[in-house]
Parts: C-alpha cells; structure tokens; sequence
C-alpha cells in the first residue's frame, strides 16, 4: 500500500477516536475511499453530501437510510487514479456534482455533471486530455419503496471524442420475517462510442443482505460485451460496518477477467454522517 493508503488508515483512527455522536437523524455525510488492483492502478475519492431534509435512519439498515427516506440530495466528489505506466507519473483527476430531487408523487430526477483530466507523461512528453460528462436520469417508486429509473449519460473530450450511454436500472427492497433485509439492484446499459471498438452492452446485478441495522453484506456482478474487444466481467463481495449511528467504513474485494488476464482489487472507505 502507498503513502495514500496511509494515509487513509490515518484518518480513520483519528475519526473513531473522537466518537461522539449517536442521533439517528443526519442531514451531512462525508466519506473518503481507496482501492489499488494487480496492475497497479491506484484510486483515492473524497465526497461531501447534503440532504435537504433530514434522514431517519430509525426506518430500517442504516446503509439504505437515504433510500428508505426517498431523500433529495446533493453530492460532491472529487477522484484521483494513478495509472500503471514506467515513469509512474501518468494519473487523471477531476471532480463531479450531482443533484438529486425527489418530488411528493413518487417521481425524481438526478442531474449530475463531472470534468476529468488525463494527463499521459511518456518521456516527459505531457499529453492532456479533458473530458467533461453530463447524466440525466429520471425515475419513480412503485409499491413505496421499490423504483425503475431510466438514464442518460453523455461524453465528450477536447479531441473531439464522444460516447454516449443510456441505462436502465431497478431496485428491490424487502424485509424478512425475521426482521432482516435484503435489496436488489439490476441495471442495463448500452454503450455508442466514437470508437466503434467500445461499443456494446452491460449487465449488472447488486444484492444486498443486512443481517442487522449497523451491518451490511453484499455481492456484485457486471459483465461488459464489446463489439470490437475483449470482454470485461467482475465479481465483487463487499461489507459495511457501522459502529454507531454516525461512523463507519467498508471493505470490498473484486476480481476481474478481461480476456486471459485476471485481476483483484481492493478497496476500504470510511464516513461519517452527522
């Protein structure tokens, strides 16, 4: 782990070792993550959100709040990667914000828009790409908490390089007669690229069981059908953990088949909702 992980685990201690708070009502959320993988590609995330009423974590897991709360929101982001490469220089960076507003009749809209910079450093030679990206997506709650949304998302660089994807995703959520829950999420997303190699199809199903309020288990599939590449599929199982009502991290472990090569990747974050 590099100096950035460190750094994370840093911070963590530092956070849980000032525990104070315990109110099963939130409106702020902050959280950091990081995640490296055989390739050496490195990626750390900040984030910031805002809920505009607050969140009753009281209604059932404590991971799911927002959802249960049909909370409108707003979120910031900020990511960085490293990308494998022999100077170690060559990374990309950028922020993104998205707006999230849930209407009384069961409707809501999410409008998000990112930039990124790409910067390839061969030789010292600096190429810089700059790409901004915009997504729309409109969805609604059927039998309460339950919901079908359909999206847009589109992509353009200051190479004249463009994709645009459209999805569809819905979720499930139940409780069991023993008290616990599980939920689903599956999503379909197709892929127009300006490369024609990129274009294609994904498939992607995340379920979710809690045992108990503070605690969530999960597993993940996706799988990316290229025309003109190889394939991509990743399986990941992940756990969450909240120590209270305000603090908690997770750990999540992937593994990814592209063609004949195999990877595994790590990922650990920390919040705090307040």
């Amino acid at each position: 782990m590099d100096k950035l992980g460190v750094k994370i685990f840093c911070a963590a201690a530092l956070l849980f070792s000032s525990i104070s708070s315990y109110a099963e009502e939130y409106q702020y959320a902050v959280y950091a993550s990081f995640s490296e993988n055989d390739s050496n590609t490195m990626s750390s995330a900040g984030g910031f959100a805002y809920y505009f009423e607050p969140v009753d974590d009281s209604l059932g897991p404590w991971s799911i709040a927002p959802w249960l709360n049909k909370s409108s929101s707003i979120d910031l982001q900020y990511d960085h990667t490293k990308f494998p490469s022999s100077n170690k220089q060559d990374d990309g960076y950028g922020p993104d914000v998205s707006l999230r507003w849930v209407y009384d009749i069961d409707v809501y809209v999410q409008l998000k828009k990112g930039r990124w910079q790409t910067n390839f450093k061969p030789q010292h030679n600096i190429s810089v790409t700059k790409s901004d990206a915009e997504e729309v997506i409109v969805g609604y709650f059927y039998d309460n908490l339950n919901f079908i949304e359909l999206g847009d998302y589109d992509w353009a660089d200051n190479k004249g390089e463009t994709a645009n994807n459209w999805f569809a995703r819905t979720g499930y959520v139940h409780q069991l007669e023993s008290g616990n829950y599980v939920n689903f999420i599956a999503g379909y997303y197709n892929l127009d690229n300006d490369d024609d190699e990129y274009d294609g199809k994904t498939y992607a199903l995340l379920a979710d069981y809690h045992p108990q309020k503070d605690l969530n288990l999960r597993a993940y599939f996706q799988h990316k059908d290229y025309d003109g590449v190889d394939d991509l599929s990743s399986v990941a199982i992940g756990a969450r953990y909240f120590f209270n009502h305000s603090y908690n991290v997770g750990i999540d472990i992937a593994r990814e088949k592209k063609g004949n090569n195999r990877y595994n990747m790590q990922r650990i974050y920390i919040g705090k909702r307040f």
